[in-house]
């Protein structure tokens, strides 16, 4: 029929409640032309739903890997727009305990964790992250709460891993963990090795990364070399294997080995390439090479903590670079230039305050160094500058 619904054939007869035939009912005909407008509709709608699920997920992608780069500041932007459109769930809160775990605030990342465990207690990344934020609350705890918070981070990797047996970052977290921590509270040589063969199963660049770090954590750095020289072929742009590769030589006392890695051109060398290369050409003297690798490198990341506190000490040394390493110290005090958890302000005051001192600027040093007191009134190497023993 042209409606799009046609009436059943007599139905059978149910004594007792209608006493005659059921009243026949529509049936919907999805052939006709309003059951295919009404189809095109719902697919519409679900292809619509299916996208903003992506479009949300690919915009907290985002935000994390800001996160992760040190653009703290940009990621908090971010996530203030899509707090707008999503709301406080428990993605938001995740997110927020990712921006305050890259700035350092392990105490805010684990509440906000706690908060998206309430809401959502099966997300495998929010499982991993608060694991990773216990392992650096328990670096800093007493013997018996660092006891209980290693045994909450493994519990929290195999719960992520439980969730989603493909999460290689979870998988290398725990291979590290397995090799870190003494047997009596978990560790395992042989855990982490099948581990890693289960990595390398899942995916040859990860199984390279996890073979590479257990023999470098076991001490074995000739098989690490051995395992990067591989990927490198395999992989042969990829920055992290050549600092590994950089790292194994180091190791093993290859110094030239390791410097001709460093100076390899392919690809894009890791801000930890730059300074390892540096560490190399001043231990063979090369100081005013190493120093040009430096104010570079703090000129490409600004706000970068390894770069500037490299600078600074190199600065200090030589009294060379001095303008710049004033400048990179600066951008590690403003938070939203600063990468990556840094040294605490009142120390960063009164490195600045070393760097003047050297510079011949008392006044300018004992400014900083009562900056670093106002920081932290406990801080006692400033207090020893500004009052030195007689």
């Amino acid at each position: 029929m042209a409606d799009g619904f046609r009436r059943t054939v007599a139905r059978p007869t149910v004594s007792g409640w209608t006493g005659g035939d059921i009243a026949p009912m529509p049936v919907f005909r999805m052939t006709t032309v309003p059951g295919i407008a009404v189809l095109a509709v719902a697919v519409g709608l679900a292809a619509a739903l299916f996208a903003e699920g992506r479009s949300d997920r690919a915009a907290a992608d985002r935000i994390a890997a800001l996160a992760e780069a040190g653009y703290c500041g940009a990621a908090r932007d971010r996530l203030a727009a899509f707090r707008e459109t999503c709301g406080d769930s428990a993605l938001v809160r995740r997110l927020r305990s990712e921006i305050a775990f890259h700035h350092g605030d392990a105490a805010s990342a684990r509440r906000h964790l706690d908060e998206a465990l309430d809401a959502d207690a099966g997300d495998a990344r929010t499982h991993w992250l608060l694991a990773r934020v216990l392992g650096v609350q328990a670096r800093k705890a007493n013997m018996v709460r660092r006891i209980w918070l290693v045994r909450r981070g493994f519990d929290h990797l195999d719960h992520a891993i439980a969730l989603d047996s493909a999460f290689t970052r979870a998988r290398q977290d725990r291979l590290q963990a397995l090799l870190l921590v003494p047997g009596w509270l978990g560790g395992s040589v042989e855990a982490a090795r099948a581990e890693a063969r289960h990595l390398a199963a899942l995916d040859p660049w990860e199984g390279g990364k996890a073979w590479a770090r257990f023999y470098r954590m076991t001490g074995r750095p000739d098989s690490a070399v051995a395992v990067y020289r591989e990927a490198l072929r395999r992989y042969p742009d990829d920055p992290q294997f050549r600092l590994g590769l950089a790292e194994s030589w180091r190791d093993m006392g290859r110094i030239d080995s390791a410097l001709a890695v460093c100076r390899m051109a392919r690809g894009v060398a890791l801000p930890e390439q730059v300074l390892l290369h540096a560490a190399l050409l001043d231990g063979r003297g090369a100081h005013v090479a190493a120093e040009s690798l430096r104010v570079a490198l703090a000129d490409r990341h600004p706000g970068h903590v390894g770069a500037a506190l490299a600078l600074a000490a190199a600065a200090e040394r030589s009294g060379r670079h001095l303008a710049a390493a004033r400048a990179a110290l600066h951008s590690l005090l403003d938070p939203e230039r600063c990468r990556h958890a840094g040294p605490s302000p009142a120390e960063l005051w009164y490195r600045l305050g070393r760097l003047e001192a050297s510079d011949g600027m008392p006044i300018a040093a004992r400014r900083c160094f009562r900056n670093a007191l106002r920081a932290d009134p406990g801080f006692q190497p400033a207090r020893r500058a500004l009052n030195p023993p007689r």
